[in-house]
C-alpha cells in the first residue's frame, strides 16, 4: 500500500515554486488515508 501511495502522490502532485518539498510531504501523507478510506468504503467485489 505504501508503494501505491508513493506512486500516486508522485503522479498527481503539482509542483509549486515555493515550499514544494514541504507541500509534497503533506500531499504524500494524505494519499494513504484516502486509499484506505476508498478500500473500506468500496464494495467487496470491486
Amino acid at each position: 500500500m505504501r508503494k501505491v501511495a508513493h506512486i500516486q502522490s508522485q503522479a498527481f502532485h503539482v509542483p509549486v515554486a515555493l515550499f514544494n518539498d514541504l507541500l509534497f510531504e503533506f500531499f504524500q501523507a494524505e494519499v494513504p488515508s484516502g486509499l484506505v478510506y476508498k478500500l473500506r468504503n468500496s464494495p467487496p467485489d470491486r
